[in-house]
């Protein structure tokens, strides 16, 4: 099913739409160029230079008592008379945490800066939770935090949408402390 045919457009305070049809059919686009851009990738998963299990073949290595026999080369062995085990490309998930400023210098006017960073922060957790990466999120002003943990799944857009949503702007303007206080917190979402 469509994004814009199950999402709901609320409006915000200034009887505007947050996440209106034409901002959700952006999204849509967004999950495509995404998708051409790691093709080629297993969905939900990224190549990293750890080797262990995974499905993409990296490299050989002696057996050693107590290796799995499952990873044996039994082609090797047919033909070399050596026992080697194969070695895959582990695969993991990104974690990914988007930080939003939403301190009185946000608050403009008609709020443009405030609505342009939640948009950008939706369009990024939107493209990570189509790949099935953790995306969390954090909202700072400040010395206030509020955070959304993790989630991973396209259909968890909706909550990020309703969170991103729910903050207020407010506080002074202190980045280089939220950014701190966020990477102390945790190396993972």
């Amino acid at each position: 099913m469509a994004l814009r045919a199950r999402a709901k457009p609320q409006a915000s305070d200034d009887d505007e739409t947050l996440f209106d049809e034409a901002f959700l059919a952006k999204l849509e686009l967004l999950h495509v160029i995404a998708r051409r851009l790691f093709r080629g990738r297993q969905r939900a998963e990224r190549k990293t230079r750890k080797l262990g299990s995974g499905l993409e073949f990296a490299d050989h290595r002696e057996y050693s008592p107590g290796d799995d026999i499952r990873y044996l080369d039994w082609t090797a062995w047919v033909r070399l008379r050596h026992r080697l085990i194969r070695l895959f490309e582990e695969d993991e998930d990104l974690p990914i945490r988007i930080v939003v400023d939403v301190s009185d210098s946000m608050a403009t006017r008609r709020r443009a800066k405030l609505r342009y960073a939640r948009q950008v922060a939706a369009a990024l957790a939107y493209v990570g939770l189509a790949n099935l990466d953790r995306v969390g999120l954090t909202c700072a002003s400040g010395s206030t935090f509020e955070t959304l943990p993790a989630v991973r799944g396209k259909g968890r857009i909706f909550q990020v949408f309703q969170f991103l949503k729910s903050v207020a702007p407010g506080g002074a303007t202190a980045m280089r402390s939220a950014l701190s206080r966020v990477a102390a917190q945790s190396h993972q979402p």
